[in-house]
């Protein structure tokens, strides 16, 4: 079995910085007193915790930006998240660009189930 954690960015390091507020929550840490403290939280600390409630649309973060150019796959992505948006009417949200990311990973590594905890 594999288990993929798809609601946080990963550790805040030098190298991997804090996303934007619009994409992520840095607090409060999770009590899991009740649904709030066990969702709307982070799991601990300099853990960002994606806002996959939002119904905001985000653009994306400039750094992702920025890593996507240097590996020279900037335009191939920004294409690919444009198809994708154009195609399902979805709104440019962090949970929906997760949808897209985790479709894309579905397909390239042929996993095709995922248990979801929520």
């Amino acid at each position: 079995m594999l288990d993929v954690v798809i609601n946080h960015t990963g550790p805040v390091t030098d190298m991997d910085p804090v996303w934007p507020a619009d994409w992520v929550r840095t607090g409060p840490a999770c009590t899991y007193q009740d649904q709030e403290t066990a969702v709307s939280c982070t799991l601990t600390n300099n853990l960002p915790d994606i806002r996959t409630d939002s119904k905001e649309e985000v653009e994306l973060p400039e750094h992702l930006v920025q890593k996507w150019k240097q590996e020279g796959r900037l335009e191939v992505e920004l294409k690919e998240l444009d198809d994708f948006f154009n195609r399902t009417g979805l709104p440019r949200t962090p949970v929906n660009y997760i949808i897209k990311w985790v479709t894309d990973y579905a397909r390239e590594t042929g996993v095709d189930g995922f248990r979801l905890i929520r």
